[in-house]
């Protein structure tokens, strides 16, 4: 192995959402868990919330600040960055990401460049499918962040299996003092919670049916949804919202930069989500002890365990999610018997062992490479 060992992030922005939160917890903990390895982040827009989480971990970071239009300009900037630093290894992350990073790493004469499937979206337009298709076919490795990812990554990209290495994340916090969650009883309004970007994929407006479903049937219902906007979905989901009378049981809280604390004061988590590559949110809500309603989805179903007691809804479907929020308002035992079963299930998915597989994937991967360490 080289005796150090330069790597080189490629995303979008640092923005905060589960790949960058995971991207700091890779960087910090395998440059702490082996002192060969270097990191250096590559921002390409101007979208840096984490950036001084970045700072303070002694990761670098380089922001290009390149317009959303303009591929050449965005491929131009990246290929320079990776001149100049001389990577042994490229690793891209999202759309963006992937689509400079890893054809400027193709550019520069680097062998070793590497993309991460973070998320399975079925509603992607035609240009992220093409990248996909193409990172799939040229990248040297591609990590899935689930088995389901995984399968996807295969299946609708055509990437093949061999290239393809699951490495699960983890929960941005640790949580503490945690114990089994008491039913709320039906004295007050059974708090939901929601935790991801106002996107299309994470079906919201099928969680704000089952709310008006609910309260419809005398439930007292009230949800909070924490998540960044996206492609102007806060606006429609409000329209809902109002349409549907319900501004005083639905509120879109916006990001949140405490999930720990939103989560410790909900008594359910909701995952509404259409698809999924990973579901982080989902595994912190497990790790708190909050009982979840989810849809019956492969990530899901990867995350929380393939068993009887736990409630699956139909995805898409408002009535379902309100069927099975139903029995959680209704059923102090499965409430209780969720919260305990959630708890000892997140602990399969720690950060430890996700830096753990990192780590290993980077050493064996630079080791097996051609000499050269990496660059032509």
């Amino acid at each position: 192995m080289s005796a150090s060992i330069r790597i080189m992030h490629v995303i979008s922005s640092l923005n905060r959402g589960g790949a960058e939160l995971s991207l700091l917890s890779i960087c910090r903990g395998a440059a702490a868990r082996d002192a060969r390895l270097t990191f250096k982040v590559v921002v390409l827009f101007d979208m840096q919330e984490l950036t001084p989480a970045f700072a303070a971990a002694g990761i670098d970071t380089l922001c290009l600040r390149v317009p959303r239009n303009g591929f050449f300009t965005k491929l131009a900037r990246t290929w320079r960055a990776i001149r100049r630093w001389r990577p042994h290894l490229v690793h891209t992350h999202l759309c963006y990401g992937d689509r400079h990073g890893q054809a400027a790493a193709i550019l520069a004469g680097v062998k070793l460049r590497v993309s991460t499937v973070h998320n399975i979206d079925t509603l992607v337009p035609w240009q992220e499918l093409c990248t996909r298709r193409l990172v799939g076919a040229t990248a040297t490795r591609v990590i899935a962040v689930s088995a389901a990812a995984r399968a996807a990554c295969a299946r609708a990209y055509g990437c093949p299996a061999k290239k393809i290495t699951v490495i699960h994340n983890a929960p941005s916090f640790t949580p503490r003092e945690v114990a089994p969650r008491k039913h709320p009883g039906r004295g007050g309004p059974l708090k939901l919670v929601s935790v991801g970007t106002l996107r299309e994929q994470k079906g919201h407006r099928y969680l704000i049916d089952a709310v008006e479903m609910l309260i419809s049937e005398g439930i007292p219902a009230r949800l909070a949804v924490y998540g960044a906007d996206c492609g102007g979905m806060r606006a429609r989901l409000m329209g809902s919202i109002r349409a549907k009378g319900l501004t005083d049981a639905v509120a879109l809280m916006g990001a949140t930069e405490n999930v720990e604390q939103v989560l410790r004061q909900a008594d359910v988590f909701v995952a509404a989500s259409i698809s999924e590559g990973f579901h982080m949110a989902l595994v912190e809500a497990m790790s708190m002890g909050l009982p979840v309603a989810a849809t019956d989805i492969p990530a899901h179903r990867e995350v929380l365990g393939a068993t009887d007691e736990q409630l699956f809804a139909a995805p898409a479907s408002g009535r379902a999610l309100a069927d099975a929020l139903r029995t959680l308002a209704s059923d102090t035992d499965r409430y209780e018997r969720l919260s305990r079963a959630g708890i000892e299930r997140a602990g399969r998915f720690t950060e430890q062992a996700m830096i753990d597989s990192y780590g290993a994937f980077y050493g064996s991967l630079v080791d097996t490479a051609a000499s050269g360490g990496g660059r032509a």
